[in-house]
């Protein structure tokens, strides 16, 4: 057992809440949603910073 199993193991057993399936589905699935988000954020700045790249990459070629 690796030293970060047990500090894993000690946090989750002395919680005052017990981590039951359905929080732990409500956590992952709040991250999940919050990385969806984010990710849909930022496809149209990626999508213009692309466009300027291959502007700028065409005046060069």
């Amino acid at each position: 057992m690796k030293i970060a199993d047990v500090n894993a193991a000690i946090a989750l057993l002395s919680h005052r809440q017990v981590i039951t399936p359905g929080r732990l589905l409500g956590r992952t699935g709040g991250t999940l949603v919050l990385f969806a988000g984010t990710l849909v954020a930022a496809i149209p700045l990626l999508r213009v910073h692309d466009e300027a790249h291959e502007k700028i990459s065409s005046q060069y070629a």
